[in-house]
């Protein structure tokens, strides 16, 4: 992976506000899945989560579909998108995105239950090509057998 660095960690930080809202916003749910989402030039990005409580009673296969989950986390990528906004090769500029859910995994920001992905709103082949690839490498073994069994893997 040759992610941007500098990309990473403004996405990272904006990623870690967006957690933060969540958890603030949602105290006694459980965080189930966490999202980046862009288009497919990669020029915008947003946050999803959804939680246990909002999965419950869904088909299984709601918790791989971070477009559908509600869409009520606040905006916290001003300085990443103006980073986004100078990037030119959309391989690289994804690979930052996923370097910046890695930094909160391993900082233990999610549990290793909580399904992360990096997904395009209105993905090209390239976007969806390199999704399943990020899914693969953000989630443990247990999060990938269930995506593999219940999601579009």
């Amino acid at each position: 992976m040759v992610a941007d660095d500098r990309l990473a960690e403004a996405v990272a930080e904006g990623a870690r506000r967006a957690l933060a809202a969540i958890v603030t916003e949602r105290p006694a749910e459980r965080l189930a899945g966490f999202a980046l989402c862009t288009d497919d030039d990669l020029r915008s990005l947003s946050a999803a989560g959804c939680t246990e409580e909002f999965l419950a009673g869904l088909d299984p296969s709601w918790l791989f579909q971070p477009t559908e989950w509600p869409e009520d986390v606040p905006d916290h990528f001003g300085d990443a998108r103006r980073i986004l906004s100078q990037q030119a090769d959309r391989t690289r500029t994804f690979e930052s995105l996923v370097a910046a859910l890695m930094r909160l995994r391993r900082e233990g920001l999610v549990a290793d239950d909580v399904f992360l992905v990096v997904c395009g709103t209105d993905p090209g082949e390239l976007l969806t090509r390199l999704e399943e690839v990020a899914v693969r490498q953000l989630n443990p073994a247990g999060v990938l057998a269930r995506w593999l069994s219940d999601g579009a893997g």
